[in-house]
Parts: C-alpha cells; sequence; structure tokens
C-alpha cells in the first residue's frame, strides 16, 4: 500500500480547503461601514443568521426602511444603536 501525501498548505481552518473558505476580499467587503446594510449584509455584520435577523425586523426590534415591495435596508446608525442597546 503507498503512503498518501497531503499538502497542508492547502488546508485552512477547521479542514476546509481554501476554495471553500471566503476570499479575502469577501471578508473586507464585511468589514467596511455602509450607510445602509441589506438584511443579509447586517445579519453577517453583527453575527447572526439571517433568519434571527429577519424575526428581529418583524418584531420591530431594528428599525429598518423599505425601498420597495421586496427591498429592506437598515441604516448603519440603527444597527449600532441595535447593537449597543442589546449589549446593555
Amino acid at each position: 500500500m503507498d503512503a498518501i501525501d497531503i499538502d497542508i498548505t492547502k488546508m485552512g481552518t477547521h479542514g476546509m480547503g481554501i476554495a471553500e473558505q471566503p476570499s479575502a476580499v469577501a471578508q473586507e467587503t464585511l468589514l467596511i461601514e455602509k450607510p445602509y446594510y441589506s438584511p443579509k449584509e447586517a445579519s453577517k455584520r453583527i453575527g447572526v443568521s439571517i433568519r434571527h435577523f429577519k424575526r428581529w425586523l418583524a418584531q420591530g426590534l431594528i428599525a429598518s426602511s423599505r425601498l420597495g415591495h421586496r427591498t429592506v435596508r437598515i441604516s448603519h446608525k440603527n444597527l449600532e444603536k441595535f447593537m449597543e442597546a442589546r449589549c446593555r
């Protein structure tokens, strides 16, 4: 039986290959402060699931603006206020 060579330079955290990890550009994009966020962007920014975040929106815990039938945006200011209130 032959030995199997494994190139550990292609292994990332938690055994994920490089292709499965978010790119550096994608990670940096999450850290850029924008004036408004989509629910998906905002949920990633604060580290919760989109489902949980949308539940908070429906309950009125996070102020948001509806720009159309399906378009919702959360201001950076309102997201920061929510996070400050949750940390108390």
